[in-house]
């Protein structure tokens, strides 16, 4: 048990926790089927014995979105009448609290799919709960990364049974963007809708009215900047997890930024960190990390343009170089970073050296506003 309590820990502080917590409706968050069911016959009652349970699970499930899950639904339902459900019950859940809402008759997997698209979350940050033995079965089948245990047809075990695993347990201090997570992905839902209006990519960008804050390194955005580190991974050149220590020490004659970012639709809060040092010819990058909801908006070229304003036009170095270690989850990496401009120069021991030089490097005004605030 403690060798379990450890690990649960060490997945907690080292980014393995996860994300979104996506539920079936009928038997899950309430007792019978609305299909079948009059409203006043669904278990949901708090007269009811077995009504009180749903609602007790419900309160459960609230608690995890006040830490910062994110919630969504995903039920084989006619959409009017689960919103009538939602209108005329008194929950302790509401529509408001999902994130996402896939209430319609395609398959689930095909619907987290979807999910996943629009918030540009990996789908083992996903946990999928249901009350039925081959919806879960056929997730399992068709998106294996997707965590979907067996909680059994019993409610009263429900959060026994989610408890027991810590799926969302957190050790870590809970930054503000935790607290506003619901906010930022819904912020993202937005701009992926948006998309539609525009003929081009750069025009939907310029319509975002991006602006990103670079800022020093500090006592008040350690904590989030740990977090960041040790919880990205698609966005990750070395994915090496760190302590408190090494910011406040390992580091600290490194150049390093921290880069928070603002849109029209809201505030991401930090999104992105850098650091590193150069020599009398190169800028290197020691580590870069980014954050999945600001993805493909131009905010790496505008970083890149940052360091090389500041840090380049003092040293007069016109290239930049950085070691990518590839994992199964940061791949799209090397696409990112052909975009950019940079070119590999070696590949040794699993890792890619890639170089930029500035003469390569296109940077597009009036897309991102970049606001320099150390």
């Amino acid at each position: 048990m403690l060798a379990y309590n450890y690990s649960i820990a060490f997945r907690s502080i080292y980014g393995s926790t996860k994300k979104i917590l996506v539920l079936d409706l009928d038997n899950t968050l309430w007792g019978g089927i609305v299909g079948d069911s009059n409203i006043k016959d669904l278990k949901i009652y708090s007269d009811d014995p077995e009504g009180r349970i749903y609602i007790q699970f419900q309160n459960f499930i609230k608690s995890l979105k006040n830490k910062g899950i994110l919630l969504a639904i995903c039920s084989k339902n006619d959409q009017t009448l689960i919103k009538k459900i939602f209108d005329k019950i008194d929950m302790p859940l509401k529509l408001s609290d999902f994130i996402s809402l896939k209430i319609n008759w395609k398959n689930k997997y095909l619907n987290i799919l979807e999910i996943s698209k629009e918030l540009n979350l990996g789908l083992d940050s996903f946990v999928f709960l249901d009350d039925n033995p081959s919806e879960r079965e056929e997730m399992r089948h068709y998106l294996p990364d997707v965590c979907t245990p067996d909680i059994g047809e019993d409610p009263s075990k429900f959060i026994e049974f989610l408890d027991l695993n810590q799926f969302f347990k957190n050790y870590s201090h809970l930054s503000k963007e935790d607290l506003k997570k619901k906010e930022m992905y819904l912020s993202l839902k937005k701009a992926n809708d948006e998309k539609h209006k525009f003929l081009n990519h750069e025009d939907f960008l310029k319509s975002l009215n991006i602006n990103i804050y670079v800022n020093n390194l500090d006592n008040q955005n350690m904590s989030r900047v740990q977090q960041l580190i040790n919880k990205t991974n698609q966005f990750n050149l070395i994915t090496k997890r760190v302590s408190g220590k090494f910011l406040v020490n390992d580091i600290k004659k490194k150049w390093r930024y921290v880069i928070s970012a603002k849109d029209k639709f809201g505030d991401h809060g930090i999104i992105s960190f850098i650091y590193g040092s150069f020599d009398s010819s190169i800028l290197y990058i020691d580590n870069w990390v980014l954050s999945c909801r600001v993805f493909n908006k131009y905010i790496e070229n505008s970083i890149i343009y940052f360091i090389s304003s500041v840090l380049i036009n003092k040293t007069k170095i016109k290239k930049i170089q950085t070691n990518y270690l590839p994992t199964l989850k940061n791949k799209l990496l090397k696409q990112i970073f052909k975009d950019i401009g940079f070119t590999i120069i070696k590949e040794e021991n699993q890792k890619i050296v890639y170089l930029l030089d500035l003469n390569n490097f296109t940077y597009i005004k009036n897309i991102v506003k970049v606001n320099d605030k150390r």
